[in-house]
C-alpha cells in the first residue's frame, strides 16, 4: 500500500514539472509523450476511465485523486444502499468533477454530501462553497436552490465551530476557511485575518500548520521557508512548489523538486 501512495505522488510531482516544461521549456512533443506516461500509470492505479478524463481536466492535481482502499478497481462513485438511493463518495470523486461533468441529479446529491463532508471536517468549507456560488447559477432551478441552501448552512457551521474551537489552531483554521469562502469582505475580512494572525502565534514552531495558516493571511513566502527549514514538512514544501510556478521562478522550482 505505501509502495502505491508513493508511485501516486511520484507520479504527480513528475506531472508538475511536465507542466513546467509546457510553460517553460515550450516542448510540447515531451509534454505530450509525459502526460501520455502519467495517465497511463494513473489508469493502471485507478482502473477507471471516469478517474482519467477528470485527471485531464484537472492535470496535474488530477493525478493524486487516485485512492487506494483495498483494490485497485474501486470506482468512481461507490455506490450505498441509503433509502433506496445512491450517495456521492466525496473522498473519490472531487467536486468539480460533477460540476464539469454530472447530470442534475448528481449535482445535487454531490451538493448534499459535500455538505456533510464540510461538517464532519473531511473537506475544506472554502472549496464546497466556492464551487458552490458556480452552482447558484446552473440552469436547472432545483441545483441552484440546494446551492444556495448548502452556502447558508455551511456558514452557520462554520460560525458555531468557531465559537466552540477548543483552541487556538482549531480556531484559525476554522476563521481562515470563513474567510477564504467568501462570507466576508472588507473591514470585517481584514478584522478576521487580524484575529487569525494574532491567535496563530500560540501555535508551537514545530507545527507545520502554523507556517501554513500564517502564509494564508499575510502571503509571505518567507514563511514558508522558514516553516520548511524547521520542519522539513512535505506540505510546505509543496505549497512552496504551486507558489513558485505561478511567480515564474523556474530555479526556485527545479530545487524544490529535488528536495
Amino acid at each position: 500500500m505505501k509502495i502505491l501512495k508513493t508511485a501516486k505522488w511520484v507520479n504527480f510531482i513528475v506531472g508538475l514539472y511536465n507542466v513546467y516544461i509546457l510553460l517553460y521549456i515550450k516542448n510540447s512533443a515531451l509534454f505530450l509523450m509525459i502526460l501520455s506516461i502519467n495517465l497511463i500509470i494513473f489508469y493502471l492505479q485507478t482502473r477507471s476511465l471516469f478517474h482519467v478524463i477528470t485527471a485531464v481536466v484537472t492535470y496535474p492535481f488530477g493525478l493524486l485523486l487516485s485512492n487506494f482502499k483495498g483494490s485497485l478497481k474501486k470506482a468512481a462513485k461507490e455506490i450505498k444502499v441509503e433509502e433506496g438511493e445512491e450517495t456521492i463518495d466525496v473522498d473519490i470523486m472531487p467536486l468539480k468533477s460533477y460540476i464539469l461533468l454530472g447530470t442534475s441529479e448528481e449535482k445535487k446529491k454531490a451538493i448534499v454530501e459535500y455538505t456533510k463532508a464540510v461538517k464532519s471536517h473531511r473537506k475544506p468549507a472554502s472549496e464546497a462553497v466556492n464551487m458552490f456560488k458556480k452552482l447558484v447559477e446552473d440552469p436547472h432551478p432545483d441545483v441552484g436552490l440546494y446551492a444556495s441552501e448548502a452556502i447558508e448552512e455551511i456558514e452557520v457551521f462554520l460560525i458555531d465551530e468557531m465559537f466552540r474551537a477548543p483552541n487556538d489552531k482549531i480556531f484559525c483554521k476554522l476563521a481562515l476557511e470563513y474567510v477564504k469562502s467568501g462570507y466576508v469582505y472588507g473591514n470585517l475580512e481584514e478584522y478576521y485575518k487580524n484575529l487569525i494572525r494574532s491567535r496563530v502565534e500560540t501555535m508551537p514552531r514545530t507545527d507545520p500548520e502554523y507556517y501554513i495558516i500564517k502564509f494564508e493571511v499575510t502571503r509571505d513566502l518567507n514563511v514558508l521557508y522558514e516553516g520548511l527549514e524547521k520542519t522539513g514538512s512535505i506540505r510546505i514544501r509543496d505549497i512552496l512548489i504551486a507558489e513558485e510556478i505561478k511567480r515564474r521562478n523556474t530555479k526556485t522550482v527545479k530545487n524544490l523538486l529535488m528536495q
